[in-house]
């Protein structure tokens, strides 16, 4: 099939559509909606047999493709933003989803609106600039992952779950309080619109549901940066500390006999502020775990959400085309494309189920690590306090330990308020849990009755 020019044109859709096409494991395109037969502009006896790169515009580098193809052949999902061009050169954006399914892969592309597709331009302009200058793929790639790391992202899965889950927030908000038409009371769809009503209604009622969820994903993201940074904090208060039992030890030497209590304080302190650091290195150790868990919880809901979304609007797309007479595909194909979108759904869900009840698990860890820290501080204060006394003995005492007793003070407090921070972030987080664990509970239910809406259509 020959290819157009590109144009500066854009072939708009409009925020509320959504559009998803289904590929064999080869990138062969087997299935599609009417936005994406309409958005690209192939007829779709045309575009099913093609490749889908027969929508790939020549503004994308090969990376980001290498990316998503090494991905998704290790049966794991991917998120992108991506610039397509249309049958007559027109480009669109979009931020593509795919998911492994049995068979091939699905992709499910909603309208970018945030920030982030401002960027992408020049950050996909700069990867094609590092594959044509020799480095290829593979120097892409790395110079993909190094823009993201200049913005704050570890990883690409890190972006692609913020960008997927801020993506999702705009499109609510750009439709919040729209109302969605799903069906005309003057027609009848073959005896199924009973049915597909009910289809689309629980497929809404699950979408609405994570939205509600999404406002405690973000307070998860947020508590697990509150975690890394009070953790630095108290890292950095530990190296400060640096040699003061040594610099004790020396004093108390010089003091003579005076001095000898005041060496037992230091070696103690030092001892137990040692132990600290063993505690720490668990304590980030888990918080790491936490922050893997709180990322994939974040991009399963999120992944959830969309599927759902679609199912929805599907159906309403569907009643809509039939009413007009306008329908190309099947209701087969229809009802395959939709157990397909339900199926994923709720192995989602029921993924960030699992997610969600391993965060339970390890914030309850967390919390029990937190009140061995916090005994340990409340040991180093009752020592500090001894070394006060001691040094208070004498005006030379006083002369000689009255830094080092000063320098004890401050690592105390500087523990002490993070470590106090930390339970009160627990404490919140645990509440988020428990909500959300029974909002995905009712949602795996709107599923099956969604799925028995389905089996009637």
């Amino acid at each position: 099939m020959a290819r157009s020019t590109p144009t500066n044109q854009e072939s708009r859709f409009s925020i509320d559509e959504l559009f998803f096409s289904k590929t064999d494991s080869r990138g062969i395109i087997l299935a599609g909606n009417e936005v994406f037969v309409r958005v690209s502009g192939y007829p779709r006896q045309e575009m099913y047999g093609a490749p889908h790169n027969l929508i790939r515009h020549p503004d994308m580098p090969r990376c980001v493709f290498k990316l998503f193809w090494e991905t998704i052949q290790k049966d794991q999902p991917i998120g992108a933003y991506v610039k397509n061009m249309a049958a007559n050169g027109a480009f669109y954006w979009v931020f593509a989803c795919a998911f492994p399914v049995e068979g091939g892969y699905l992709s499910i592309r909603l309208k970018p609106s945030t920030a982030f597709l401002a960027l992408m331009p020049g950050i996909y302009s700069e990867l094609l600039r590092v594959e044509r200058g020799g480095e290829g793929m593979e120097g892409g790639v790395r110079k993909l992952l190094e823009i993201l790391k200049d913005k704050g992202y570890d990883s690409y899965q890190a972006f692609m779950t913020d960008a997927l889950t801020q993506e999702l927030r705009a499109r609510a908000v750009a439709l919040e309080g729209r109302k969605t038409r799903v069906f005309s009371e003057s027609r009848r769809i073959d005896g199924s619109l009973s049915a597909l009503m009910a289809l689309a209604a629980r497929s809404g009622d699950a979408a609405h549901a994570y939205a509600s969820i999404f406002e405690r994903l973000d307070r998860f993201a947020q508590g697990s940066r509150t975690f890394e940074q009070q953790t630095a904090t108290i890292l950095k208060a530990y190296r400060e500390l640096g040699l003061l039992s040594f610099n004790m030890a020396i004093a108390a030497d010089s003091a003579g006999e005076q001095g000898r209590t005041l060496a037992v304080v230091a070696s103690t302190f030092q001892k137990m502020a040692s132990e600290i650091q063993g505690q720490l290195a668990q304590f980030q150790e888990s918080m790491q775990r936490l922050t893997v868990v709180i990322q994939d919880s974040r991009f399963r809901i999120a992944a959830a959400c969309l599927q759902t979304e679609m199912t929805a609007f599907f159906v309403r797309e569907l009643v809509a085309a039939t009413e007009s007479g306008k329908q190309e595909g099947g209701v087969e194909e229809f009802r395959k494309s939709c157990t397909e979108l339900l199926a994923l759904a709720g192995s989602y869900s029921e993924q960030a189920r699992q997610g969600i009840l391993q965060l339970q698990a390890l914030l309850r860890r967390f919390t029990n690590e937190r009140e061995e820290l916090e005994a340990s501080v409340v040991g180093l204060e009752v020592i500090r306090q001894s070394g006060t006394v001691e040094s208070s003995r004498s005006n030379e005492l006083k002369a000689a330990f009255g830094a080092h007793i000063e320098r004890m003070r401050n690592f105390v407090l500087s523990v002490k308020e993070p470590t106090r921070s930390v339970g009160d972030t627990l404490v919140s987080l645990l509440i988020d849990v428990q909500d959300t664990q029974s909002l995905i509970s009712s949602v795996l239910e709107t599923f099956r009755q969604a799925s028995a809406a389905l089996a009637r259509v």
